[in-house]
Formats: structure tokens, sequence, C-alpha cells
């Protein structure tokens, strides 16, 4: 419909004198009603459909008997020269006001309608999301083209862009450049995308998307932090919809039985979906992963633990050692154990499991085995299975329950392949052994670990950006019980990882087996570090070639 404000209208008559229908005021009342009771009325079916929901009459055949006229209850609807008029919301009265008083706007029941058929609305505030925005009708257009996309299924056979053009030609619809590519761009986010939320997930600088159903979408920018946008998911069927596709890839699906799930998307990044009675209304959250995993470089240049910490941590990897990665959520334990991972001898056999696919290693000779508790593939089944499989090292994603913490010790105890490596929820390395003897872990057994880095998050309340800072990487000694050294601990005044004066066992254990001076090799390996490709596929060949140098 259209609105005048008459606070800007001067009477000139320059929208009616642009009108191509009818010069008389009444028609631009004209509401464009969804059952269209004219339309319905006339007997000789001279309406014809404009776009979806907006209906014209043809000239040709109507032949004005007035009955349109009287159904319409806005009275729109005009006898002129023996043929009803009315409007078509052709927009060239909009754009013949010099004083823009006048504009398309929609009703309360279109815009309750649209979103429905999107199933999400814009919103008047939040950063703009580079999303084209579709009215009414051509939100009725897209959601019959979609339809008959699921319906025809042939998008593999003539692409998208054909089936589209075919569909517009078959309704004899024209489109301006900027609503063809527009809707085109949409119909590809509903059909190879993840709707609305696809440009977040191209955004490499987002590390988390959360989505509320009706609340705005938000998002975590790696140096801006959270960023509310002017979008919402407002229909949970769609919302409901979009999880189980990016789910579809592990056979997992939300349902009102099963309405907790844990999921990633093609390209690794985690998803969780909540759905009622496990929450008050739907919810997502996506934690991205960046396409090309940190390098040791640019951890260093992150200031998220020093070249120095990550030479002593690449001489642990040479020996063999078993380590665990504490931390809080979100803190990079999972970017820090990928970062260390190219520390590992390129011709080494790894055997990773984790629930949801996001370590990234280079090694060719690689299995990665997925949890699936649906299935009963449970980690600590996985985990056992490994002792059958011979590796070099074996990578958990994340021990979290006593079943996965047992079986992932007794992988260090039966002195499996050459070392294990994990990641775990704690904030120290006392705190890591705590918990560890809590879930049923013995001092002996424990025995078996070898180093404990930590890592933490907070924000800086001054600029409002986040942190993430390795703490201490701990040693784990065992004489009649666990004896813990710290070789490595954050100063918050310096604002970075400082070597302590303990002496180091690893350090021991490199100069006996490894043929080095440990101090020199240090000193060595982190100014190359300082100066490797920060491309970590470059940085893992590099490391690989000093590697075999080095034994």
């Amino acid at each position: 419909m259209y609105l005048l404000r008459t606070e800007k209208c001067t009477s000139c008559n320059a929208c009616l004198e642009s009108c191509p229908i009818s010069k008389n005021p009444k028609i631009q009342d004209c509401k464009h009603c969804p059952d269209a009771p004219c339309k319905e009325a006339c007997r000789y079916n001279a309406f014809y459909e404009v776009s979806p929901g907006v209906y014209g009459i043809d000239p040709e055949i109507c032949v004005g008997c007035g009955e349109c006229a009287k159904a319409c209850p806005y009275g729109a609807i005009v006898i002129e020269d023996n043929l009803a008029k009315k409007c078509t919301l052709c927009g060239e009265c909009v754009v013949a006001c010099p004083l823009n008083a006048l504009k398309i706007v929609e009703t309360e029941e279109e815009k309750r309608e649209k979103e429905d058929l999107l199933g999400w609305k814009k919103l008047n505030e939040g950063v703009p999301l580079n999303v084209y925005t579709p009215s009414i009708q051509e939100a009725r257009l897209l959601s019959s083209f979609l339809k008959l996309h699921r319906e025809m299924l042939r998008e593999d056979t003539y692409g998208l862009e054909n089936l589209f053009k075919q569909f517009l030609d078959a309704l004899g619809v024209k489109l301006d450049k900027d609503q063809y590519k527009g809707l085109l761009k949409l119909a590809e986010y509903e059909t190879s995308g993840f709707s609305v939320i696809t440009p977040l997930l191209e955004n490499d600088e987002l590390e988390e998307i959360a989505i509320i159903e009706n609340d705005p979408i938000r998002a975590f920018h790696r140096k801006r932090g959270w960023i509310d946008y002017n979008m919402a998911l407002v229909n949970r069927e769609r919302i409901i919809e979009l999880a189980n596709k990016m789910a579809s890839n592990l056979d997992r699906r939300l349902t009102l039985q099963e309405p907790r799930m844990n999921a990633n998307l093609p390209d690794g990044s985690r998803l969780h979906a909540v759905i009622p009675p496990a929450s008050h209304k739907a919810s997502l959250t996506i934690r991205k992963f960046r396409k090309k995993p940190f390098s040791p470089r640019e951890l260093i240049e992150n200031n998220t633990l020093s070249s120095e910490a990550l030479a002593f941590l690449w001489i642990g990897m040479q020996l063999d050692l078993n380590l665990v990665i504490s931390g809080s959520t979100g803190s990079g334990k999972t970017t820090t154990l990928n970062t260390i991972l190219c520390f590992l001898p390129e011709n080494q056999r790894l055997i990773i499991i984790e629930e949801t696919p996001e370590i990234a290693v280079y090694h060719p000779h690689h299995v990665r085995l997925i949890v699936n508790k649906e299935k009963g593939l449970t980690m600590d089944k996985l985990v056992e299975d490994t002792l059958r499989m011979r590796p070099d090292k074996v990578i958990v994603g994340e021990v979290r329950e006593k079943n996965e913490v047992k079986a992932w010790v007794n992988t260090m105890l039966a002195g499996q392949g050459k070392g294990s490596l994990a990641t775990f929820h704690a904030l120290s390395s006392r705190e890591t052994i705590n918990r560890l003897l809590s879930l049923g872990i013995s001092e002996t057994d424990l025995s078996a670990l070898d180093l404990i880095v930590v890592q933490r998050r907070w924000t800086d309340y001054e600029t409002g950006k986040e942190i993430r800072r390795v703490f201490e990487i701990t040693e784990v000694n065992w004489t009649k019980k666990i004896n813990l050294n710290p070789i490595f601990l954050y100063d918050p005044d310096k604002d970075a990882l400082v070597r302590t004066r303990n002496k180091s066992k690893v350090m021991e254990r490199a100069k006996r087996f490894l043929k080095i001076d440990p101090r020199r090799e240090l000193k060595r390996r982190s100014r190359f570090l300082e100066k490797t490709n920060p491309d970590l596929m470059d940085a893992f060949h590099q490391i690989s070639r000093w590697g075999k140098r080095c034994t």
C-alpha cells in the first residue's frame, strides 16, 4: 500500500499526473488484499497477477460492470470510461514525488505473512547484514520458486539461475537488475547455503554466531567483540529446519523427542542447537573456525604465547611427551592444539578422535574417528579402538566425562604410540590434576602425563576486547606423589608468558635423547618460529624439514 506523509505533501499532484492508470486519488488507497475480493468478484476473469499478491485489470477483457468496485473494502477501484481501474503498485507516483512525501509500505498482515514466508525479518536497529530485503510481493515470488525447486530437484542439471529465469518467464514477471540479483542470491542462500546467516558463516573474522528465536542475530568479532545485527530469525520451524540441514552430514536431527543437538557444518564449524521443551526459545550457537588455522608465528604475534614457549613445546613433541591443554570454553585450546600439531614429524600416523571435526592436520597419514552417541560410538570406545590401530600419536579433541578420561589415560599407560594429546576443561594445572583425580584417575596413573598447558580468556574492560593467553606450561613430575613444576608462567604486568627459574626435566631429556644443547636449541628454534611463514601449511613443511635436521 502507499503511505502519504501529509506533513511533506504540498498537493502538487505530481504523483497523480504520473499515474499511468488513473488520475483519481482513490486508487492510491488500494491495500492489495491477500484474498483479493475484487478478483473473486469479477465474472469475466479480467484480473491478472502483476506480481505475487498484486493484481491489475486487463482493459481488453473488462466490461466495466463495477462488481469489483463494489467488492473492494477500501473503495479503491474506480470506474472510468466504462472500465474498472485499480493501482498495481508500479511505483511511478513514488518516483515522481519531488518531496519524497509518498512511499510504499506493508500492512501488519503483510509483514507477518512475509516473516512466515522468509523465516526472518529485518530490524530497525543493529549493524546492517548485507542481505537483500524483499517486499511482500517478492517474498511470495521467492517462496513459490523455492517450492518449485524442491519439487523439481533440477538444480544440478540446469543450474539455479537457469531455473529461476524459466520460472520468471513462465509467469511473465520482469524484475529490474537489483531485484533479480537480490532474489537470486536469497534463493542460493536457501538452496545451497544456510539462509540469511550464510554471509556471517563466510566471514572469517567472526568466531561465534548466536541465534535466539525472535532476537537479533549476534556474532562475536575477533577484534570488535559482540555485534548485534539488524536481522532476526522468527519462525521456529524454519530454525529447526536450518539446524537439521546443518547436521545432515552427521545424520542427526533436532526433534521434540531430541530437543538438543551437537553437530558440525561442512566447513568444520561447531553447532549447538536447542529447542523447547529444553529451552524457552529455539536457539542456535555456531562456533566458527578459521579456514586457515593459526601458524606458530601468528600465535606469537597475537601474544597468545611466546616464541620461547612454543620452541619448548616443539622439543616436547619430538620427545613424544603426553600433553593436555586445559582451559575455559572459548579460550583457544583447540587453536593452540592445532598449531603445535605441526611440530609432529610429517611421516607419523595420527589417530584423531573428536565429537565434531575441528582438529586440522597436514600429515598425509591420519585417521579421523567421529563420536556418534546416537549410534553407540562413544569417545571411550573409540579411544579403546586406537589400541588396535598402531598410531604414532593419539589426539583426542576434548575429554570431559569419566569414561572418556579413563580411556584416554589408559592409552598413555599402555604406552600408546609415541604419546597422546588432548584438551580438557580446567583453569590451572593444579585444577587439571584435581579434576582428573575426581573423575576416578589415580595419582599413580597420572604419572603418565608429562605436560599441562593452561589457556584462559578474559575481557579487557577498558577496550572491550577479549584476550586469550596461555597462562602456564607445567611439567608433571612423579616421585611418591605428583609434583607440578611450572616452566612458563603468565606475567600480567608484562602481558607475556615468562620462563621461570625452575629446572626442566624436559630439557634434561632433550639433552640426553636428542643429543642437543637445550639452551642453544631453544634460542635457535625460538628465532626460527618468529620468522616462519604465517601460512600453517608452509610453516608445517618448514618445521618438518628443521625437525629432520635436528634429529
